[in-house]
């Protein structure tokens, strides 16, 4: 198994809990459905459901650089 060298704490309990419903909704936009998600104090993940349509890469710059960017404005 393979663990990173610098697991740093970039979620605290309250930006966790804010992002939560910012990930949500921006995937609910793109008609992205979240089958499962974690936010972890060192990272995110997520198992989604989408649309053929739509880029993988496109999807995951949205459902993570979304929240980031409006909390970090918050």
């Amino acid at each position: 198994m393979r663990v990173a060298k610098y697991c740093y704490k970039v979620l605290p309990d309250g930006m966790r809990e804010r992002s939560r419903p910012i990930v949500w909704e921006t995937c609910q936009q793109m008609g992205v459905h979240i089958m499962k998600g974690v936010l972890a104090r060192d990272h995110v993940q997520l198992f989604l459901s989408m649309p053929s349509t739509l880029s993988l890469a496109g999807v995951m710059h949205r459902s993570k650089g979304h929240p980031s960017h409006r909390i970090q404005m918050e």
